[in-house]
């Protein structure tokens, strides 16, 4: 199989800085929003009892699409929200039935009293969409804290889970995965020489390379301080090998523009292992970083695989 990174030349890397502003703003229109299908949920309460003039948007056909929370829902947002298209496709529906069950109550007024019943449906849908709304800020929220708020990358946090996935999903498709380890090169010198800003930029821009250099699919978690780990789906450790030393050639063939202006260039030093579905996550990360001491060992600015003798 092929192992096909992604493009430089037509691959942006999100910067973490745009990922939290764009998870925070969702955050905020989505309780403006409901904050709003809430206030039309209380007007038409008060409707219903008081007699008070209804919203237009109770008895028209596609009221739904016309109400302040409908135009939030069918606006165009950018794709970074697709993402979430199951989620609001369940809340779209969520959010016609509590229109079409207010019409029918309506309707149900004009010629009598209502029947509990049919106002508690449309209570009831009120009450799910609320909580489904609530359930994708949470989603939002767990987005944030599960991300390295430096280099934009996962964090330790969300490791163990994404790979616990990872291998529940190679125990139903049968397919290899590969992890490797990855440490920079004599980093604590870029810290004392530069200063720790320095070093920042550098977590940052090599993170950026990583990005660009691997596939959509692929995840990297920063496993701490300069040392990350690599997950390669459906890539046996041969094929991870060939990825990772095309990484670690642009890694050190790229120049990194410091902020004051100066230029330093880095290494890296990998160990790639097989992710097995059949072990504990824990033993498959112990080959891989006994691989990486294996690269560290003879030189750096190298792969190692653990099953190289």
């Amino acid at each position: 199989m092929q192992y096909n990174g992604r493009q430089e030349d037509n691959m942006a890397t999100t910067s973490v800085d745009h990922q939290n502003s764009f998870i925070v703003s969702a955050i905020r229109q989505i309780d403006s929003a409901v904050t709003a299908q809430m206030r039309w949920v209380a007007d038409f309460n008060k409707s219903l009892i008081c007699g008070t003039p209804l919203d237009p948007s109770v008895l028209a056909a596609d009221g739904y699409r016309s109400c302040a929370f409908g135009q939030w829902l069918y606006a165009e947002r950018p794709r970074e929200w697709d993402e979430w298209r199951a989620e609001f496709d369940h809340i779209e529906t969520l959010h016609r039935s509590m229109h079409a069950n207010a019409r029918a109550l309506i309707e149900e007024k004009s010629g009598g009293a209502i029947a509990p019943t049919n106002y508690d449906r449309f209570m009831e849908a009120s009450l799910r969409f609320r909580f489904a709304m609530r359930a994708l800020s949470f989603r939002l929220i767990d987005e944030i804290c599960l991300i390295d708020q430096l280099t934009g990358v996962w964090n330790r946090s969300s490791m163990f889970k994404r790979l616990n996935e990872e291998q529940d999903r190679m125990l139903r498709s049968h397919q290899s995965c590969s992890i490797c380890m990855m440490d920079l090169d004599h980093f604590k010198h870029i810290n004392d020489t530069h200063g720790h800003i320095a070093g920042d930029k550098v977590l940052q821009a090599v993170m950026e390379i990583a990005s660009r250099r691997l596939r959509a699919y692929d995840a990297i978690f920063r496993y701490g301080g300069e040392e990350f780990l690599f997950c390669l789906p459906n890539a046996d450790t041969g094929i991870a090998v060939e990825a990772m030393e095309r990484l670690r050639q642009k890694i050190a063939d790229t120049d990194i523009i410091l902020k004051d202006g100066a230029t330093v260039r880095v290494t890296a030093s990998f160990g790639v292992a097989p992710l097995s579905a059949a072990q504990p996550l824990e033993t498959s990360m112990e080959e891989a970083d006994r691989a990486l001491f294996c690269a560290k060992a003879n030189g750096r600015n190298r792969v190692c695989r653990s099953d190289t003798p």
